[in-house]
């Protein structure tokens, strides 16, 4: 869409691959007329990159999308185009009969090899196959003065421990809500359980503000190594024991049932209202950061609006960041069944189905456990710019 607000030094597109199909428009005019290209275009002023590209592919093909990685950026002295690999969320292909004559879903080879399809195009549904990541979203904390800004770049770090004496220290900013927003950076952090923090650990929370900390382990487990942070100055420690998630499951079959289980626990509003009411940014955690602590994360992320695809993925970097975790203890209880163990996708999967099934949204649950909405709010508030 063109009009007064356009910047037209700035411009944007997606590549969209759904089961093996790249979602492409036939173009109406300009250089590109008559040729089947990505959607795109302008960003408006006062709008972000991935707002525009959302946009546009509601006005140019009825669908939503969800921006995810950076694959390309064009640039010359004029202006700059970037282009994300982005992820088909709902709604019927249809063309604007506009800017598009026809909007069609191609078999990825097909539109490699097609004529009609811009060369453009072709390098851009190569990118987006491509099996590296990308450009990420990474933490960041410059100023803000124009705004909110996203940094983007080869990092893998929200894959590592933000702690330099943990395995699974990540934070839940970053991500994109229903609303257009995004999960603020720097304010909820999840993490295992951390032991002997160090130097850099302890200034690094305490110049990002992170000085709750909310210690979901057992009361038996405390009492076997009881938190630093309880005698640390200018941290408040609670201790909120949830002593569901404290053991392993029976089978696999089990695990999402014991994630509702975690959800019902009868100390958890206690989780959430410490949450809602910290005066700055919280930690919250268990022993690995994977069950309670992923429980937790993913009815926040879904308060937030965050799509059940990030929230999944969100759980699923536990996955990688604990592997050596996991192999000790592979190596120490070789009887154990270790896919009780590691998150798998459908875990957390069936955990959201069942979750919905009992309270409907996140909003309800909370209600149902006994957080007011004013607590509500002030939880939105911390998750949401």
């Amino acid at each position: 869409m063109e009009n007064n607000h356009t910047n037209w030094s700035q411009s944007v597109t997606g590549v969209v691959i759904n089961n093996g199909k790249v979602l492409l428009a036939r173009h109406t005019y300009g250089a590109g007329k008559g040729l089947l290209i990505v959607p795109g275009g302008y960003v408006e002023y006062g709008e972000l990159p991935q707002q525009a590209l959302k946009r546009e592919y509601l006005e140019e093909t009825n669908t939503v999308i969800e921006p995810k990685n950076i694959i390309a950026v064009r640039f010359n002295a004029h202006d700059w185009y970037v282009a994300f690999r982005a992820e088909y969320i709902s709604g019927e292909a249809v063309s604007d009969n506009d800017e598009n004559s026809e909007v069609v879903w191609l078999a990825v080879e097909e539109a490699l090899s097609r004529e009609d399809v811009a060369d453009l195009t072709k390098k851009l549904i190569r990118c987006a196959l491509d099996d590296q990541s990308g450009l990420t979203p990474i933490p960041y904390y410059g100023s803000q003065k124009n705004g909110k800004g996203y940094l983007y770049g080869v990092s893998s770090s929200q894959q590592k421990s933000l702690l330099e004496t943990t395995l699974n220290t990540r934070e839940l900013g970053g991500y994109l809500a229903e609303s257009g927003l995004y999960t603020r950076n720097g304010v909820l952090f999840r993490s295992d359980f951390i032991r002997n923090p160090n130097e850099h650990d302890i200034t690094y929370l305490k110049e990002n503000k992170i000085t709750t900390i909310i210690d979901m382990r057992g009361a038996d487990a405390v009492q076997t190594a009881p938190s630093p942070f309880a005698q640390m100055e200018r941290f408040q420690y609670y201790h909120v024991p949830i002593e569901e998630g404290g053991s392993i499951p029976e089978s696999v079959a089990a695990v999402p049932l014991s994630y509702l289980k975690i959800a019902q626990a009868a100390n958890i509003y206690q989780v959430f209202r410490y949450i809602a009411n910290a005066p700055e940014g919280v930690l919250f955690h268990c022993a690995a950061g994977k069950d309670r602590t992923g429980v937790v994360s993913a009815i926040l992320l879904l308060l937030a609006g965050v799509s059940d695809k990030n929230i999944i993925d969100n759980y699923m970097l536990t996955k990688e960041c604990n592997q050596k975790r996991f192999a000790a203890l592979r190596e120490k209880f070789p009887e154990t069944d270790i896919n009780i163990v590691i998150p798998c996708e459908d875990y957390m999967v069936q955990f959201l189905r069942l979750f919905r099934e009992k309270y409907g949204s996140a909003e309800a649950y909370l209600q149902a456990i006994g957080i007011t909405n004013k607590e509500i709010m002030q939880l939105k508030g911390k998750l949401l710019e």
